[in-house]
C-alpha cells in the first residue's frame, strides 16, 4: 500500500514537472481568442480550427512537452461545446452530422441534403468508379470546392480515393522527413509546421464528407476550386521543396575553431608537432628582440594574480637577464600548455578555443 502511495505521488510529481510556467501560457491564451474570434464573428469553423490546431502542434513539437496537448484540448473543449449550444451556423452543422438521416434536418435550410447527396455519389462510384465524365457530380453543391471528394469518389471509385490519399500521405512524410533532416531549429519547426497544416486540411475536410466529424469550410489541398486556398496551399509546396533542398546539401564550411583539447592523443601529438615546426610570431606590444617561441606564440598570460590555474597556467615572470615591462604584456606558457597554432590546408587556424587570452569577442578566423 505504501509502494502504491509512493508511485502515486511520484507520477503528480512527474506531471506537475512537465507542466508549463504560467507565463508561458500567455501565447497560447492570444492564439485562441483569436481562433474564437474567427469562428464567432467570421462563422469559419474550419480556419478556427487549423489555427488553433496548428498552434498547439507547433509547441509541442518545440518544447517535447506532452502537456501542451493536454492544455490546448483542455482550452478546446469547452470553446466547442459553446459553439454548439450558442451559434446557430455550428449548430446546424452538428445537428446535419448527428441526425442526417431525419426528415426534418434533411429538408431544413442548412440542413443535411448536401451531406448525402455526396454519399450517396460516392456509394454510387463502388470500387472502380463511373470513370472520367460519367459521374453526374453537379447533383451535389460545391462540387468543385466542398465536395470536390465526393465527386473524384463517384467518378474514380474507392480505388482512386485511396490513390489520392496515399499521395497526400506521401507528401506529408516527405514533410515531416525533411524536419528531421534538417540543421537548424528554425527549419525544423517551419517543415513541420507545414506539413501539420496540410494534414489537418485533409483530415477535416474528407472527414466531413465522410461523415466522420463535422462539416467545416476548409477546401481539399490542391484539388478544391479557390484562389486564396490554391496559392496558400502552392507557396506551402514551395517551402517544403526549398526546406527539402537545404537538408540534402552537405555541410561544405569548416568549423572555425578546432578545440584541440578534444583531440584523441596521438592526433594532438601531430598537430604540436606540425605546429612547433611554423616560423615563430611576434607577440603584439612587444619589441622585436621580444619575439615569442614557438611554443608560445599567440598565447598570452591573463595576467591575474594568485596561484596557477588548473589548465598549468601560472602567473607572469621574468625571464633571466630581461626585466618586466609592466606596459609590455608577459608571454608565459607552461609546459602543459595546447598546441601552438597550425594552418590549415583551408586557410584557417587550428587553435585551442581554451587558451588564456583567446575570447569569443576576438577574431576566431586568423589568417596565416
Amino acid at each position: 500500500m505504501a509502494n502504491r502511495d509512493n508511485l502515486a505521488l511520484a507520477g503528480r510529481k512527474v506531471l506537475w514537472m512537465s507542466l508549463p510556467r504560467a507565463r508561458h501560457l500567455g501565447p497560447l491564451f492570444i492564439v485562441w481568442g483569436v481562433s474564437i474570434c474567427v469562428l464567432v464573428l467570421q462563422k469559419d469553423l474550419g480556419s478556427s480550427v487549423l489555427l488553433f490546431g496548428l498552434f498547439v502542434v507547433v509547441l509541442y513539437v518545440a518544447t517535447d512537452r506532452p502537456s501542451w496537448l493536454l492544455i490546448g484540448a483542455a482550452l478546446f473543449l469547452p470553446a466547442a461545446w459553446f459553439a454548439a449550444t450558442h451559434l446557430h451556423h455550428v449548430q446546424q452543422r452538428i445537428n446535419g452530422w448527428l441526425h442526417a438521416t431525419d426528415n426534418a434536418v434533411y429538408n431544413a435550410a442548412g440542413g443535411s441534403w448536401q451531406l448525402l447527396t455526396g454519399m450517396f455519389g460516392m456509394s454510387t462510384g463502388g470500387l472502380m468508379g463511373a470513370g472520367w465524365g460519367k459521374g453526374s457530380p453537379t447533383l451535389v453543391t460545391f462540387a468543385n470546392s466542398d465536395f470536390i471528394f465526393a465527386s473524384l469518389g463517384e467518378e474514380l471509385g474507392l480505388t482512386g480515393t485511396l490513390a489520392i490519399l496515399m499521395l497526400y500521405l506521401v507528401l506529408i512524410q516527405r514533410g515531416l522527413r525533411t524536419a528531421v533532416s534538417l540543421r537548424d531549429g528554425f527549419g525544423k519547426l517551419l517543415a513541420v509546421g507545414l506539413s501539420f497544416a496540410i494534414a489537418l486540411q485533409i483530415f477535416v475536410v474528407i472527414g466531413g464528407v465522410t461523415r466522420l466529424i463535422p462539416l467545416t469550410g476548409l477546401t481539399l489541398p490542391f484539388l478544391a476550386y479557390g484562389g486564396s486556398s490554391l496559392l496558400a496551399n502552392w507557396v506551402i509546396l514551395a517551402l517544403l521543396l526549398r526546406l527539402s533542398d537545404a537538408a540534402r546539401r552537405p555541410a561544405t564550411h569548416a568549423p572555425r575553431i578546432i578545440d584541440t583539447a578534444e583531440l584523441p592523443v596521438s592526433l594532438r601529438r601531430r598537430v604540436q608537432d606540425a605546429g612547433a615546426d611554423e616560423p615563430a610570431e611576434e607577440t603584439v606590444g612587444s619589441s622585436p628582440s621580444q619575439a615569442a617561441s614557438p611554443a608560445s606564440a599567440g598565447y598570452v598570460d591573463d595576467q591575474r594574480a594568485g596561484q596557477p590555474e588548473a589548465g598549468g597556467y601560472g602567473p607572469p615572470s621574468a625571464a633571466p637577464g630581461n626585466p618586466t615591462n609592466d606596459a609590455t604584456p608577459t608571454v608565459f606558457v607552461s609546459q602543459e600548455a595546447p598546441p601552438p597554432p597550425h594552418t590549415a590546408p583551408d586557410g584557417e587556424t587550428l587553435r585551442s578555443s581554451r587558451a588564456p587570452g583567446f575570447s569569443d569577442d576576438s577574431d576566431r578566423r586568423q589568417q596565416p
